[in-house]
């Protein structure tokens, strides 16, 4: 971080949040900075009362020790603090895939430059709803992998866990993935996003999600076990 003029007045908005940053000041002080443009080495020694980080976004942004373009982000998509938390704190997490999503997808997007349009829903059900790709599941142990397209990676990774766990739903799941979970065990597989694809374009996943099977030597799709369906 660089080192601020701090009897200046009339920093920038990104200035006055990475002091705030560093003193863990509350987000009140700093919406008071950024209005009234104040010296901030008046209040060099002022610290927050009662902190707590899923009191604010801002709260947990600090908390988390988050850059201030990964702030603006929180604040242009309607990032709740609570899932601001979550996203540092896997234990946080409630259900499969979220604490890795949620962080995951934000970076590619800060990453690409990416501006969503999350409207008045939460970012979390959008990207429930809206995030998708290409994806891949893994084994550890055989390194083989699935691959998939989806519009939504919530949803379908939901959906191969309900069917490789639950006897009812067994008959749905891709044959040779579930001989190796069975044989390996759930602790033996990994879950990775090959391509975020935003907006989804059902040519443009299915395109990669098909070379990405035909260049793997081993995948658990049916297409290399001379069968015709793929993820």
């Amino acid at each position: 971080m660089e080192t601020l003029n701090l009897g200046l007045t009339g920093c920038s908005e990104e200035d006055i949040y990475d002091f705030c940053l560093e003193l863990r000041l509350s987000h009140h002080i700093f919406r008071a900075l950024v209005a009234n443009r104040i010296s901030l080495y008046n209040l060099r020694c002022i610290r927050s009362e009662l902190w707590n980080p899923t009191r604010s976004k801002f709260n947990a942004a600090i908390h988390n020790g988050c850059d201030y373009e990964t702030y603006k982000f929180f604040v242009e998509n309607n990032v709740s603090a609570y899932t601001i938390m979550s996203m540092y704190n896997p234990s946080m997490s409630k259900g499969i895939c979220r604490h890795f999503l949620y962080k995951d997808f934000m970076k590619y997007c800060l990453r690409n430059n990416i501006k969503l349009d999350v409207g008045k829903i939460s970012y979390t059900d959008f990207v429930h709803k809206y995030v998708g790709g290409v994806y891949r599941i893994g084994c550890t142990k055989s390194h083989r992998g699935y691959y998939g397209a989806t519009q939504s990676f919530f949803k379908r990774i939901g959906q191969h866990i309900t069917q490789l766990n639950k006897p009812e739903q067994m008959s749905k799941a891709n044959k040779y993935l579930l001989n190796e979970y069975n044989r390996f065990g759930k602790n033996q597989f990994r879950f990775n996003v090959v391509k975020y694809i935003y907006p989804y374009d059902v040519t443009v996943a299915k395109t990669i999600e098909k070379k990405q099977i035909e260049h793997s030597h081993s995948s658990y799709n049916i297409i290399h076990n001379r069968d015709t369906q793929v993820g």
